[in-house]
């Protein structure tokens, strides 16, 4: 695999799209869930330092949780690679409507992958309006009606990592990439809030 092109890669033994994050943080990439996941996610969810930062999940997070969370993530990288061609997602002047990678992985010193995280990206779910539900309902619907690459379409981003992971910068270098090569030039973002799992 390359080490130095942040646009999306193929990895030419396995297939799997991937995107690698530069410089200092060049060990690690972003890929699409493995079902295999599950696993080490479950004690990242069950770890003070990440669940009590966490909208969604349950506590405590069990297998069948992370079982269904892994499905549920894999299920929105296999949509968009489905969708495309592999031609049309390496072609940077297609816009593209979601992100084929949300995974995040540190490449060790053997070679081997280890999950250490996540990032989501999606229409917003205006949770801002949580304690309005109409107006939360409106902006909802007024949001997903937008067309792909409308700057005005609002978007939520949510990443997670490890506890062994937190502290180097790894979140803001991942959203940093894959801003930079995904989600303003292929998925045409334009306001995109912070948000939590």
């Amino acid at each position: 695999m390359s080490t130095t092109n942040t646009a999306l890669q193929y990895d030419p033994i396995t297939n799997e799209p991937f995107i690698r994050v530069p410089h200092r943080h060049a060990n690690l990439i972003v890929t699409p869930p493995r079902p295999s996941d599950y696993i080490p996610l479950i004690d990242i969810m069950n770890d003070p330092t990440v669940y009590s930062y966490l909208y969604a999940p349950s506590h405590p997070f069990l297998e069948s949780d992370a079982i269904e969370w892994i499905q549920s993530s894999k299920q929105e990288c296999d949509k968009v690679l489905s969708n495309y061609s592999k031609h049309e997602l390496l072609n940077p002047e297609i816009p593209i409507d979601g992100s084929p990678v949300n995974t995040i992985r540190e490449i060790l010193a053997d070679g081997t992958q280890k999950f250490v995280g996540e990032i989501s990206l999606k229409r917003s779910r205006c949770l801002v309006h949580l304690h309005q539900p109409d107006i939360m309902k409106q902006k909802l619907q007024e949001n997903n009606d937008r067309s792909l690459g409308d700057p005005d379409i609002l978007h939520d981003v949510s990443p997670y990592l490890a506890p062994s992971h937190h502290g180097r910068g790894i979140a803001s270098a991942v959203l940093r990439t894959l801003t930079a090569c995904w989600y303003l030039p292929r998925m045409k973002i334009r306001n995109v809030e912070a948000g939590i799992f």
